[in-house]
Order: structure tokens, then sequence, then C-alpha cells
């Protein structure tokens, strides 16, 4: 049986005192300025009082239900667990980084193998509104895209580069936005993810939300 662990999840945005009373006694952390606590997860990041960012715990803790042995592709993960997959990359000459998206949060999963999700991969969970402010992405702004990061965009698959060029959270993110293909700048016709746009001093690459990119 594939279960999230919303308790987890619900726990950024928590105060220090909160998790204190949730996990018992604060412990020595293992990487400053972190907190950790008895019974946590991992190591808690704070900001403005309230916790943005848990990193670096097991996967199981979050996936339960995951198998022991057999790993498990991230676009299979997203659907069985209830959460939006969004990307995947190489990360170093064998390991990789997943993307997912839940509850307001950024889910990062890495391990050995790209797109591959085992039991001994670890995985850091994100405030996603904290996450696109740390790069200028202003917040509560109606959106047809999802922005993550700062460098990767989510396109429906009937996108257009007109949408795209006059979407609200895009103007407001930076008016000067460009979408190049081979090079050149195109201002009219489909978005295609072999298209890249110029926003907020990134190239990013254009993805379709539910695809490897």
């Amino acid at each position: 049986m594939y279960l999230l662990n919303e308790g987890l999840l619900s726990e950024i945005g928590m105060t220090h005192e909160q998790l204190l009373g949730k996990h018992g006694p604060e412990v020595e952390p293992l990487n400053p300025p972190a907190r950790n606590y008895e019974t946590g997860y991992g190591s808690y990041y704070f900001e403005g009082g309230k916790c943005v960012e848990i990193a670096a715990f097991a996967t199981p803790n979050l996936f339960k239900g995951l198998p022991e042995q057999r790993a498990v592709p991230a676009a299979e993960l997203a659907p069985r667990f209830g959460i939006r997959y969004l990307k995947s990359f190489q990360d170093g000459i064998e390991g990789g980084i997943s993307f997912f998206m839940a509850d307001g949060c950024l889910i990062e999963v890495g391990g050995y193998r790209v797109d591959l999700i085992l039991k001994d991969s670890y995985v850091s969970v994100m405030d996603l509104a904290y996450e696109n402010a740390k790069d200028g992405l202003p917040a509560e702004i109606p959106s047809k895209y999802q922005f993550f990061g700062g460098v990767a965009i989510g396109i429906p698959a009937d996108a257009t580069v007109e949408d795209f060029l006059s979407d609200p959270l895009v103007q407001a993110w930076d008016k000067n936005v460009f979408v190049l293909k081979d090079k050149k700048v195109i201002t009219s016709g489909k978005l295609t993810t072999d298209m890249t746009a110029w926003i907020n001093g990134y190239y990013c690459r254009l993805c379709h939300m539910w695809s490897r990119c």
C-alpha cells in the first residue's frame, strides 16, 4: 500500500516551538545552521521563524510502501502517492535528482540513477514559495505555468508563445523575457519543449508538466 506522509509535509511552516512539541528535545545539528530534533525526520532550516526546508532524510519517511529492492521510475511514483512529477536530471557522473510537488512543497529526491527512486534515495522537502522567492519569483500571482527553483517551467501541451509572454506571473518576474529556438527569438506560435526562455537572468528549459526534461 502506497501512502504519502502528510504529517511530514505539514511540518513545513511550523515554528521551532511547535517542532519541539512534536519531536522532543533539540539535538546537536550535523549541518549548522540547521536544527535537529530527537525524533525529527532530517535537518530543519528556518526563515522568519518558520521551517522552510527539511533536508536529507530517508525516502521511506515520506513515501510509505516503497518496494524493498526494486527501483520505481519517478513518473510512476507520482500517481501512486498523489503528487505531481515535475522533472528529473543527471547530477554528477551517475547520480540523478527528481523533483515533485505536493501541498505547496517542492520535493527533491536524489539517488544513484536518473529518475529512479529507491528506498536508499535521499529526500529534501522545501517550501515552494520560499524557494521561488529566493530567485525573485513574485508570490500569489495567478499563472497557467508552474515555476520552481527559478529555472524550470512546466507548460501545458496547448501553450503558445504569445500566452507565455503575456502571462501575468512571467510579466511580473521579468518584462524583458525572450523565447528562443535554435538561438533565434520566437514571438508567436506553439510553445514547444525544444525552445528555451531567457527570464530573470536564466536560460530556462521548457518542460511539459508530466514529462521528464
